[in-house]
């Protein structure tokens, strides 16, 4: 019994810190788990829990600081305070990698979320802060496509995002949708 209880104490420590270290690892364009988020298709502005859980699975979910829904608008605040190991080489040092993280996640939450009317993503630093803001069906007719139908096809989801964000195509989007410094 003595045994059983030491070793269970011992393991504490150990679950402890994997559980904090986890919670600072923050999720990159590269390592979004499309299973998790497709759990999440047809979600509502309404149903706050399922734009929260959608929220936590797009990268910057480390640093997500506040989040507004009301008459169709979505409002997303990222604040590299609450990031407590920050990084020199991190998406939110660099202008150029902000804008294409803020791409990633409007074409996520642009494809999952039926009713939304605008999407404002906000991140705040220390010295800067950067906006973007735009409506799915504004992106659909720019690209010409239906982001929604898209997602269902996991394959020609992924192919289509790496193609949108290729450095030729997301300067189409940045000259249509430029992020706003401050």
């Amino acid at each position: 019994m003595k045994k059983k209880i030491s070793g269970i104490i011992g393991l504490l420590p150990f679950l402890c810190i994997t559980a904090c270290s986890s919670a600072d690892e923050d999720i990159s364009i590269e390592t979004v788990d499309y299973h998790a988020l497709a759990d999440y298709e047809e979600t509502y502005i309404g149903n706050n829990s399922d734009v929260g859980a959608i929220l936590t699975k797009l990268p910057g979910s480390n640093a997500l600081e506040e989040t507004s829904l009301s008459d169709g608008n979505l409002m997303v605040q990222y604040d590299t305070n609450k990031i407590d190991k920050q990084k020199e080489n991190a998406w939110y040092n660099k202008q150029s990698e902000i804008q294409e993280v803020f791409l990633h996640n409007i074409l996520y939450l642009s494809a999952l979320i039926k009713n939304e009317k605008n999407i404002t993503l906000t991140l705040q630093s220390d010295e800067t802060n950067y906006q973007i803001e735009l409506s799915s069906s504004e992106l659909e007719k720019f690209l010409n496509i239906d982001l929604a139908e898209k997602i269902k096809h996991e394959q020609e989801w992924n192919s289509y995002l790496e193609e949108k964000l290729r450095a030729e195509n997301q300067r189409k989007l940045v000259k249509k949708y430029p992020l706003q410094v401050q």
